[in-house]
């Protein structure tokens, strides 16, 4: 009975669901700002690149990218150091994804999953603080398997950051991934200026990471079920 008890239990921990932060970037660590602070421990998630947007730094203060010298202080819920860059470092003036790919302008993260698992996605959240409202400010947070190419269609969720605050992502177009996946999040402003400044903090993807058993794990907990079944009858 301890076998047979041992043996369903193995195969219920096998098949179980564990809601997890996946990927957390705050850019406190002095070791690495760029490195995750998840707290996952079946999946990977890489340093954030953030390449692809020359004028984006890690910084507690925004003021040397910006034509007129417009500083960007920092307001809750953004404290400390954080991602910063000016409305120039992300304007292509047309605010569509198509421009923001074409333009490289995104930051982005690989989530690696420690052997066969799945992810099932729940929110994508970061803070934002910007020195100008009146400009649109969109961002698209977009999916695909590691080296592919993106296009429009890899879109899973959009919004806007028009005021300083929260921005999140709840509902996904895809939300379950069962292979090594890079995400990518786009940004685009129509603003006519650079002198603005914008900064991003906290950019956090949350979901449940469900382990897929092995053949062999799961045809022993298929038998031990069996062997249930038969000694209550």
């Amino acid at each position: 009975m301890k076998l047979l008890r041992s043996l369903l239990t193995s195969s219920a921990m096998i098949t179980t669901s564990q809601a997890a932060v996946i990927a957390q970037y705050n850019f406190e660590t002095v070791a690495s700002r760029l490195s995750s602070s998840d707290t996952e421990l079946n999946t990977t998630a890489s340093d954030l690149g953030i390449a692809s947007i020359p004028g984006l730094e890690v910084n507690s203060q925004h003021t040397n990218r910006q034509s007129t010298g417009d500083s960007l202080t920092f307001d809750a819920p953004v404290s400390g150091s954080a991602l910063v860059g000016s409305y120039g470092d992300i304007k292509s003036f047309s605010n569509s994804l198509d421009a923001a790919i074409t333009a490289s302008q995104y930051v982005g993260f690989t989530i690696t999953l420690g052997g066969a698992a799945s992810i099932n996605l729940t929110s994508f959240s970061f803070a934002t603080d910007i020195t100008n409202g009146t400009a649109a400010k969109n961002y698209w947070l977009l999916a695909d398997v590691v080296g592919g190419t993106f296009t429009t269609v890899d879109q899973i969720g959009s919004g806007d950051f028009t005021t300083n605050g929260s921005e999140s992502i709840t509902t996904f177009s895809t939300s379950t991934f069962s292979s090594n996946t890079e995400f990518r999040l786009y940004f685009d402003t129509g603003a006519s200026t650079s002198s603005h400044g914008f900064a991003v903090d906290n950019i956090t993807l949350d979901g449940t990471v469900t382990p897929i058993p092995e053949p062999a794990a799961a045809l022993l907990g298929g038998l031990g079920l069996f062997a249930l079944l038969r000694r209550r009858r």
